[in-house]
């Protein structure tokens, strides 16, 4: 392996994470101030320093847009269409499952096969229509608010 030079290091670094976010090498060129050959080359010329940089800066998005699409899904179960607020509580359960198993960040997706929650949960989904799943929703949701009430503000 090349050893890389710490201020190439530093802009790899910002490259990997742009081109993770489908960043042109122009732009990408652009901001670290380099050529788009030069900044092309650096993942030939240090492979495995990019794979590692690129990985990384892939799995950091993942994550964020795993939290953006749980809020997002979160903010529908609030929905007044039952259709809406079962598809988000599927969703979100299914989000949920695969981010705690790393399915959603290339892992082995060992943790919902030791879950039993999760277990449950896939097999309910599996077995029930989306009216027993929106059923399901709105008792967590309403759970929720009288847990919330009760433990008062604070």
């Amino acid at each position: 392996m090349n050893n890389v030079p710490p201020e190439i290091l530093s802009l790899m670094t910002t490259a990997a994470e742009l081109r993770a976010t489908g960043t042109s090498w122009e732009k990408i060129a652009a901001r670290v101030r380099r050529s788009p050959r030069t900044c092309r080359r650096w993942r030939e010329t240090y492979p495995e320093a990019w794979r590692r940089l690129y990985h990384d800066a892939e799995e950091e998005l993942l994550n964020a847009c795993g939290a953006e699409s749980a809020l997002v899904l979160r903010n529908l179960l609030r929905s007044e269409d039952e259709k809406v607020r079962s598809a988000a509580g599927r969703n979100l359960l299914g989000v949920r499952m695969r981010m705690r198993s790393g399915e959603d960040r290339g892992g082995k997706g060992e943790g919902a096969a030791k879950d039993p929650n999760a277990q449950a949960i896939a097999l309910f989904l599996a077995e029930h229509d989306e009216a027993a799943v929106l059923r399901l929703v709105d008792e967590l949701l309403e759970r929720r608010q009288r847990n919330a009430a009760a433990a008062g503000p604070g």
